[in-house]
């Protein structure tokens, strides 16, 4: 019986923790990427979307002529990285981050 109230708790504990939800969104010219997270880890986790390299180009002809757009994009970043207490209290900065 311990061990079936065990596990009761520990599913008790993890229907308690909140949600986190982290959602990234980069629409260039009508390209669009995003990604979106749903967890239900106690501590706040790194969340990253990384897009090395983006070129568009564009050819626009008007008559005889024709012309060449070009962008080029490099190292497209969204970083969430949420600040939280180390798990060793021994390691805890004692100063505020207001000072």
């Amino acid at each position: 019986m311990k061990i079936i109230s065990k596990l009761k708790n520990i599913f008790r504990l993890e229907d308690q923790v909140e949600a986190n939800i982290d959602e990234a969104e980069i629409n260039i010219f009508g390209i669009k990427v995003k990604m979106t997270r749903k967890t239900n880890l106690p501590v706040p986790q790194e969340f990253s979307v990384f897009i090395p390299r983006l070129e568009l180009t564009k050819k626009v002809t008007e008559g005889n002529k024709t012309t060449e757009n070009s962008l080029i994009l490099n190292s497209l970043t969204i970083v969430s990285a949420p600040r939280h207490e180390p798990s060793d209290p021994s390691t805890r900065n004692t100063k505020s981050l207001s000072n």
